[in-house]
């Protein structure tokens, strides 16, 4: 039989570091997601595009710092708002990675086109369910949380 406190069993069943983990796994597959954003150029071999290489340096970086900082702010409540903000623009950067090869013209390279098609994919993927599911459902047992 298990003895659950006052306190949310939503948010806090667990170690309380691990409360920002937990609240903020979204974004930490977006820094995870970023990170293979900005070495995949050097890892699938398709640095020798300077526009391929340049726009993945740049999305990734956008998206890493982005991430970052909604992992930051994954269990703060009170700035909500800027933490959707961070998450559409994590959309956009998604949107951008799809749509980089063909406006950029390097959809002619098969792995710069399959790995921006992928991760931006994935990204949106990942910060529509911070945005839309994730995030709310935490900011409601933030809300019931007595402490």
């Amino acid at each position: 039989m298990q003895n659950y406190n006052s306190k949310s069993s939503a948010v806090h069943d667990a170690d309380p570091d691990t409360t920002a983990f937990r609240a903020g796994w979204p974004a930490w597959l977006g820094i995870i997601g970023s990170f293979w954003v900005i070495m995949a150029p050097f890892t699938l071999v398709y640095f020798n595009n300077i526009t391929a290489l340049a726009n993945d340096l740049a999305v990734g970086t956008i998206a890493l710092i982005l991430s970052f900082y909604c992992a930051y702010m994954a269990n703060r409540a009170h700035d909500k708002k800027a933490r959707l903000i961070a998450g559409w623009l994590l959309v956009a950067c998604g949107i951008w990675l799809v749509l980089a090869p063909f406006i950029l013209n390097y959809s002619s390279i098969p792995r710069a086109f399959s790995n921006d098609l992928i991760s931006g994919v994935l990204f949106i993927l990942v910060a529509l369910y911070g945005i839309l599911f994730h995030s709310k459902r935490f900011d409601k047992a933030l809300k019931s949380d007595p402490v």
